[in-house]
């Protein structure tokens, strides 16, 4: 069975690869090549993790996630994946900070400032005129 081929960029030049096709495979240039396997590295622990509840605390402990360009800060990054129930609290957490940092609205108290101080500013310079 013949599997479609695959374009892949990297570091803007463009691959097609397939498995049937090894010369194109060994047509990539050495650092290309550990670029993508990286990367495909990467996924297949993604895909592991996720299978395997087990292999996904061992993986979180040892932090072995590798990245060929940049270096990874392993403490910002969460392996876990986030449930439903997570998801909704963090945005819940989310939308009550945006609304505490929003300027309160219009209210009946603050019309009624706003009528009697115009209105005084009335009087005043009527009296002085």
């Amino acid at each position: 069975m013949n599997q479609p081929a695959i374009t892949v960029i990297i570091n803007n030049n463009t691959y097609s690869l397939s498995t049937s096709n090894a010369e194109a495979i060994h047509s990539i240039p050495n650092a290309d090549r550990q670029q993508l396997i990286a990367l495909l590295e990467v996924i297949k622990q993604q895909e592991s993790a996720a299978q395997s509840p087990v292999r996904q605390a061992t993986t979180e402990t040892t932090g072995t996630v590798y990245n060929a360009g940049n270096p990874i800060n392993h403490q910002a990054i969460k392996s876990e994946r986030l449930a439903s129930g997570d998801v909704d609290s963090i945005m819940a957490q989310l939308i009550m900070e945006e609304k505490s940092k929003q300027k309160p609205g219009l209210t009946k108290q603050t019309i009624y400032k706003w009528v009697v101080g115009v209105a005084i500013v009335i009087i005043l310079l009527v009296l002085v005129l």
